[in-house]
């Protein structure tokens, strides 16, 4: 009977490792076609009577993409994956986390997208949580992922607009103070429950934040940042996500729209895609049974939103287009900018327009026609033609300033050993008059005197680098020479004496606002502008 028993637990051995031998190969093979493009690297998964046993833990090291590249990545997902019950061999291949930050409105857009691709309609009464008001915080998040649903296995939990990366210089909402964010760290490292997910917006990320890079270890972060700036492809990339917002509106409602017509909607709107998007729903509900929205329906439905920048104000007054100052002039006014703010900005661009047209000036008395005025020569020409001699200028008053910078730390290093040398001069004479004089008293002198001398010469280095740069530089960025050839055909509109007379009268301007409280300020400043864009500002 032993014998027996001892057989059995050997064959019982033996077959064990022979089905372990025999699912290495199969493995093996596996793996092999994978390698080879035949199939996709699944996590190794061991099955006991039809039930896995053992699943190798699979990289979830998820993407950071653009909202633009939303649709491909969610159309990459099986369909197996959206199975209402709970498929432990497939739920890890969604991401657990969605974190989605940026432009407002493309916010609401992918964040509806991300809620419909994770519940179908007949689900998301029971299955979806969306956080408000008290609930809105960071504990309440982590409790309700946690929490299992009672109706059902999946469960989605929603908050919109959450402060998790305070912007730099302010504090951090109650609910998202540092404990809280380490705590959801940890929560997201750990793992939600299976089949669990959480869904975030945010108007702004912190991409060195450790919870940044945990979000998108465990889950998929979709940037909805949209460029700014006034650049080309900055504002290409505007164009094409105002142009997307359109033709989705119309198409919906089967309208269209004027070339003028469109141009009118978003010069009055500026970048605002959710401005936009709601302008054109009650331009296609005004139109009517009318196909088309014309230029004269903009302006009888639509008011004027949009928020100026103030380089528009200051282009326009280099420019001395009159109508076009007033009109900036009076919108940022109106949108809050105080008439010093706008001053400074027309004194910046003058300045830099009087240092091009003395740069020019002086070229010419060396008999470098770098520039005629008037001769409208291309960008192109410009860059080979006029910016090497800029380059050379700024190099030479950035050496002129350097060895100024030099000559004073010299001169501040020579007053420093010269009052050392009075110190210990006056100490000795001291030491040898009195019989009582402390030593540690002479050291202490001597050392407050060298902490003052360092602090002093710190002083210079310190207001020394402040003052590296400066305004008489014409490009700070050679590699970025567009501007500065702008700012070349603005100066073809003044002539030397006329920028001074300008700079003269804006410092008057300058002093009347701070020092004088008789007279609107608006008013005044207003008046500047006309003269200068009227030619009023005499030498």
């Amino acid at each position: 009977m032993e014998g027996a028993t001892i057989r059995s637990e050997q064959g019982v051995a033996l077959s064990l490792c022979l089905v372990s031998w025999i699912d290495f190969l199969r493995h093996l093979e596996n793996y092999r076609q994978c390698t080879a493009g035949k199939l996709t690297k699944d996590s190794l998964s061991i099955y006991l009577n039809g039930r896995r046993v053992f699943q190798e833990k699979e990289s979830k090291n998820m993407a950071e993409i653009k909202q633009n590249g939303l649709a491909s990545y969610l159309n990459s997902l099986t369909s197996d994956n959206l199975s209402t019950s709970y498929d432990s061999t497939n739920s890890n291949k969604i991401p657990s986390i969605f974190f989605i930050w940026g432009e407002e409105f493309l916010c609401r857009k992918v964040f509806d997208a991300v809620i419909a691709f994770l519940l179908p309609d007949n689900l998301k009464e029971l299955c979806y949580e969306l956080l408000e008001g008290e609930d809105a915080v960071i504990p309440s998040i982590m409790e309700r992922i946690s929490t299992y649903s009672f109706f059902q296995e999946k469960k989605v939990v929603a908050i919109k607009n959450a402060p998790i990366f305070s912007p730099p210089g302010t504090s951090a909402q109650p609910g998202f103070l540092s404990h809280d964010l380490e705590n959801l760290q940890k929560l997201i490292e750990k793992g939600f429950p299976a089949n669990h997910y959480l869904v975030i917006t945010a108007s702004n990320a912190d991409k060195r934040r450790a919870l940044f890079n945990t979000i998108k270890t465990s889950g998929l972060a979709i940037d909805c940042t949209v460029s700014q700036g006034s650049g080309k492809a900055d504002k290409e990339e505007q164009a094409e996500l105002l142009r997307l917002t359109m033709m989705e509106v119309l198409d919906r409602r089967g309208k269209g729209i004027d070339g003028d017509a469109f141009n009118a909607l978003k010069e009055m709107t500026g970048f605002d895609p959710a401005a936009l998007n709601d302008n054109l729903e009650r331009l296609t509900s005004f139109i009517g049974d009318r196909e088309k929205i014309t230029i004269k329906d903009v302006y009888s439905v639509v008011k004027r939103s949009k928020k100026d920048p103030i380089f528009e104000l200051t282009n326009a007054v280099a420019q001395k287009s009159l109508e076009s100052s007033l009109f900036y002039y009076k919108s940022l006014c109106d949108n809050g900018f105080h008439p010093l703010q706008l001053l400074a900005s027309i004194v910046n661009q003058i300045r830099k327009v009087f240092v091009v047209k003395s740069f020019i000036a002086s070229e010419a008395q060396k008999g470098n026609i770098c520039w005629s005025q008037g001769s409208r020569q291309n960008y192109q020409q410009f860059t080979t033609t006029t910016m090497p001699y800029i380059t050379k200028t700024d190099m030479e008053i950035e050496n002129t300033l350097k060895q100024w910078r030099e000559e004073l730390i010299n001169k501040s290093d020579k007053n420093q050993s010269d009052e050392e040398h009075d110190d210990n001069s006056s100490g000795d004479d001291y030491e040898s008059d009195s019989d009582n004089f402390n030593d540690d008293s002479k050291f202490n002198k001597s050392k407050k005197s060298s902490a003052k001398g360092a602090a002093k010469k710190n002083s210079v280095s310190k207001s020394s680098a402040d003052k590296n740069s400066t305004d008489l530089i014409i490009a700070s960025n050679p590699k970025s020479a567009y501007p500065v050839y702008q700012t070349f055909l603005k100066s073809d509109r003044f002539s030397i004496n006329e920028l001074a007379a300008i700079m003269a009268e804006l410092s008057e301007a300058d002093y009347r606002l701070k020092s004088s409280s008789d007279g609107d300020p608006f008013i005044m400043l207003e008046e500047m502008i006309i003269r200068i864009c009227t030619n009023s500002c005499h030498p």
